[in-house]
């Protein structure tokens, strides 16, 4: 009978250490599903339809409306759980969200980038964030982007974020900043500015991957800067996108800034609203190439003489008293005052593509064609003082080729001067009425296309050689 109930109890024991062992240490990976993000509307640009999710996303051509709700297409790793078939330690039963390190995807998140439950707010620094163009950082860690095309640009690994922006001038209508905001090269917001500050949530998804975030002023220096003040997010760090290889600056006027490229209707004016560098041959071009990039122009600005309507010199739209400035801007900014340290960023070629303005003053008069072609070469000598071993490109045609010419002779001449050999010229197509007018007879998207064709091409062979 003891016997009998001695091995009852040695049962019992074991059925309770075998229910124990086999609850096991099961283990899941992080699904990562398409995450949803909700654009804003931009006032000038909430007529516009909705953009298909299947279209094509290239960049050189992303629509200036964000006004659908998108859902990126999942690039996540396949998640996988793993269930143990032997039983685990006795006493340990416990559920991970990160997946065994012999079983990490191929696309793990930068080192430093992680998300957590905790909402942290970041300055974007060059720290963590690759900054695009002439930024200028306040002693609050404000960043300002002034000159078209300016950006910022870094990855998270989280679920939530959002970016505050400010002005520090509040600026009239027709000259409000307009900027993008990008989430793995889609444009989810477009933002036409309006209020002294603002934060936009521009990314929500059920599950974490790694992210790629870029801020992109659509809208040019003179009439319109903005500041980013922070970006928030559940992730521990935000990380730098890396740097290109290639390294371009484009040199000038309405066309590299993309003015009216949104309104093909000649008719119609000048509007921040309607301005999108990334719709112009400048981005395109640096698209094109897989090249950064650093843009520094201004709407009706030349090298003698901005646009005028009367034949009288315009002095006061000039670029080369502002090149060594980080910008200029109309309402009196103080912080586009500051000078640019050419130090960071070095350009391996420059281009230039002034003299639209200038013709409306030149006017093929023979003095002052001599007069742009002086001020060319003395523009060209200050560009070389500050890039010493950038290669050099003039360039015109887009809006009329009646300076090309004499530009041309200027730049034979300062090489012959000069014994600088690292500079060329090549001339651009003229639009067309078959590709259109865009705002104040600006080129379309159709022509920019083409211009950033024909200019990648010219680069490529200029680093072929």
């Amino acid at each position: 009978m003891k016997l009998k109930r001695f091995i009852a109890a040695f049962l019992a024991v074991a059925t309770i250490f075998s229910v124990t062992a086999c609850s096991g240490n099961e283990t899941s990976s992080v699904t990562s599903e398409g995450s949803s993000t909700t654009s804003e509307v931009s006032e000038d640009e909430s007529s516009k339809e909705e953009s298909s999710k299947e279209e094509s996303k290239e960049e050189s051509k992303t629509e200036t409306s964000a006004t659908e709700t998108s859902e990126p297409e999942t690039s996540a790793p396949e998640t996988t759980t793993n269930e143990p078939e032997t039983s685990a330690p006795e006493t340990t039963t416990t559920t991970t969200t990160e997946a065994p390190e012999t079983e990490k995807p191929e696309s793990t998140p930068a080192e430093g980038s992680e998300m957590t439950d905790t909402i942290n707010t970041f300055k974007l620094s060059e720290d963590n964030a690759k900054h695009i163009g002439r930024t200028y950082t306040d002693s609050e860690g404000t960043v300002w982007l002034s000159h078209s095309a300016t950006a910022l640009e870094f990855t998270f690994t989280g679920t939530k974020a959002s970016v505050t922006v400010c002005e520090d001038i509040v600026y009239g209508a027709g000259s409000e900043p307009r900027f993008a905001v990008y989430v793995d090269d889609e444009r989810v917001q477009d933002i036409l500015l309006k209020e002294k500050e603002k934060t936009i949530d521009f990314y929500s998804a059920d599950s974490a991957k790694e992210t790629k975030v870029k801020i992109i002023k659509l809208s040019e220096a003179a009439n319109s800067i903005f500041g980013v003040k922070s970006v928030s997010a559940n992730t521990t760090d935000l990380v730098p996108t890396e740097k290109k290889n290639l390294k371009i600056e484009f040199i000038g006027d309405s066309i590299t800034c993309g003015y009216g490229v949104d309104d093909e209707v000649k008719e119609n004016h000048f509007s921040t609203a309607t301005e999108d560098a990334t719709r112009a041959y400048a981005y395109k071009t640096a698209m094109n190439l897989d090249a950064d990039y650093s843009l520094v122009s201004f709407s009706g600005h030349g090298i003698i003489s901005g646009y005028t309507g009367d034949g009288k010199k315009q002095d006061q739209q000039l670029v080369p008293p502002f090149y060594e400035k980080i910008a200029r801007n109309y309402s009196g900014s103080k912080i586009v005052e500051n000078d640019w340290d050419f130090s960071r960023f070095t350009p391996d070629i420059i281009v230039i593509n002034l003299g639209t303005n200038d013709n409306s003053y030149v006017k093929k008069v023979k003095e002052k064609e001599e007069e742009y072609k002086a001020g060319y070469i003395e523009f060209i000598k200050q560009i070389r003082k500050n890039n010493p071993n950038a290669k050099i490109i003039c360039t015109l045609g887009i809006m009329g080729n009646e300076l090309f010419f004499p530009m041309r002779k200027g730049i034979t001449q300062y090489k012959e001067e000069s014994g600088d050999t690292n500079v060329e010229t090549v001339l651009l197509s003229t639009q067309t009425a078959a590709d259109g007018y865009a705002a104040d007879w600006h080129p379309t998207e159709k022509t920019h296309t083409k211009a950033a064709t024909r200019m990648t091409q010219f680069i490529n062979e200029l680093l072929a050689q």
